[in-house]
């Protein structure tokens, strides 16, 4: 049985934000218990130096009662996590422009596969936002189609590979980052017509949780009078109102990465943590850094005890994360990794493919 600080360990996914830092994440894994670790490019120089932090993670867990979350975003195009040594697979743009499913499907394929034999079972896509805006540099080529139905379809179509590949799918940014231009890793992007959002942008969301998503990833998005004075991530009324309720999901809710400077800026670097739990989200994604333990997961122990955060809400959560978990039968056994020239040979005729079935005039708007 697991203890309130335990509870609260597994429902965070710690950030290495830099090498300096896998030590401090390495004790919050052995003695803290944490949930996960989302993994970065600057962690490792290269492939074995990868596979070595990632075994190293794991065993760091073996004496926990559940598997290490090991997550990373491995979008393709400009969201590259993977070493030098592998081809990159084009961005969801280009693929969504081929308006061929056995590609999209070949492509995820690819990446779960390269993800799965490194040991990482949750990625952080697909994208499922819309390109509204063409100078919307956020989003712009990560999403698949400037057209709901496309990326409904697209994104979906991603997922469920992913799924059968045994890589946990994490769609992102809900409600939708592509409706607005501004970047939250640097502003706080705001909503004005959340009308004409629902209209839209929700759409691939509500097509993904009808399909079966395991996971939902809140954008830092102000939705002027609706989230009041914060933004999705952080609110609840809107992570109950249209998440739960109106979308009727029971999957895992998480936030977006908690250290961006609109988030720490505007809410306070420990504070916004506190908030994200209070906001009913069941994991929350946070870089690490020096007494992480002592503001976040000592400080929410102490906020439940003091009924200011709702033991039932956290009791749900975990019961949500475990049960993903054993979904996709975690284990922290180490791998020894995938062939990068089998890997880099496919990400090739994958490539070359696109090009020859991509849509010119789709590119060109």
């Amino acid at each position: 049985m697991l203890s309130l600080e335990d509870k609260i360990a597994q429902m965070t996914l710690v950030g290495i934000g830099n090498k300096n830092d896998i030590y401090g994440v390495k004790k919050l894994i052995s003695e803290n218990k944490i949930g996960g670790v989302i993994i970065y490019r600057n962690n490792y120089n290269d492939y074995t130096e990868m596979l070595n932090l990632i075994n190293s993670l794991k065993e760091c867990n073996k004496d926990n009662p559940y598997p290490l979350f090991i997550a990373i975003d491995q979008e393709g195009g400009r969201v590259n996590r993977m070493p030098l040594e592998f081809k990159n697979i084009y961005n969801a743009f280009k693929l969504g422009a081929t308006n061929n499913l056995e590609i999209i499907e070949e492509a995820a394929k690819i990446t779960s596969n390269m993800l799965f034999q490194t040991g990482i079972n949750m990625n952080f896509a697909p994208v499922l936002d819309i390109k509204n805006y063409n100078n919307n540099q956020v989003i712009g080529n990560r999403a698949f189609s400037s057209s709901s139905a496309k990326v409904s379809l697209y994104g979906t179509t991603y997922m469920k590979v992913s799924q059968k590949e045994n890589v946990i799918p994490v769609v992102k940014h809900f409600p939708g980052h592509g409706m607005v231009k501004t970047d939250s890793h640097s502003f706080l992007p705001i909503v004005y017509n959340f009308n004409k959002v629902k209209e839209t942008n929700i759409k691939p969301f509500e097509e993904a949780i009808k399909s079966g998503a395991d996971a939902i990833m809140i954008g830092h998005i102000l939705i002027k009078g609706y989230t009041g004075i914060y933004p999705a991530s952080l609110s609840d009324k809107f992570i109950k109102e249209e998440l739960r309720e109106k979308l009727s999901y029971n999957g895992v809710v998480m936030t977006d990465e908690l250290s961006m400077h609109s988030i720490r800026y505007f809410y306070g670097k420990h504070r916004s943590i506190i908030n994200a739990f209070k906001a009913g989200n069941d994991i929350i994604c946070r870089k690490y850094y020096n007494e992480f333990y002592k503001y976040n997961i000592e400080k929410i122990v102490k906020l439940v005890n003091k009924g200011d955060i709702d033991i039932h809400q956290i009791n749900d959560s975990v019961n949500r994360i475990i049960a993903l978990k054993t979904k996709y039968l975690l284990t922290d056994n180490s791998f020894s990794g995938c062939n990068i020239k089998d890997i880099n040979t496919k990400i090739v005729n994958l490539n070359k493919k696109i090009d020859n079935n991509i849509d010119t005039l789709t590119i060109q708007k």
